[in-house]
C-alpha cells in the first residue's frame, strides 16, 4: 500500500487527534462524568486548546455548536484564554 503525500499527512493528522484523545482521557479528573457539560468542556480545552471541537462534543455528548458557544462564553467572562 502506497500513500500519496495527502494522504500520507490525514492519516499523521488522524494518528495525532487519536493520540491527544488517549492523553486525554487518560488524565480527565475521577470525577468528570459528575462536571456540568460546561466544566467538562472547560476541561478538555484547558488539557489541549486545539482538540477540535467536534471531538470535545464527543466526548461530553453534546454537539460541537454547543461546545463552540460554551467556549465562547467563557472567553467573554475571562474564564479561559
Amino acid at each position: 500500500m502506497n500513500l500519496n503525500e495527502d494522504e500520507f499527512n490525514q492519516l499523521i493528522s488522524k494518528l495525532d487527534v487519536l493520540t491527544s484523545v488517549i492523553a486525554l482521557t487518560s488524565n480527565l479528573p475521577s470525577n468528570f462524568r459528575d462536571m456540568s457539560k460546561k466544566d467538562q468542556i472547560r476541561s478538555i480545552y484547558q488539557f489541549n486548546p486545539k482538540i477540535d471541537r467536534s471531538i470535545i462534543a464527543i466526548i461530553v455528548g453534546t454537539t460541537p455548536e454547543t461546545v463552540s458557544s460554551r467556549l465562547s462564553e467563557m472567553r467573554k467572562i475571562g474564564e479561559i484564554k
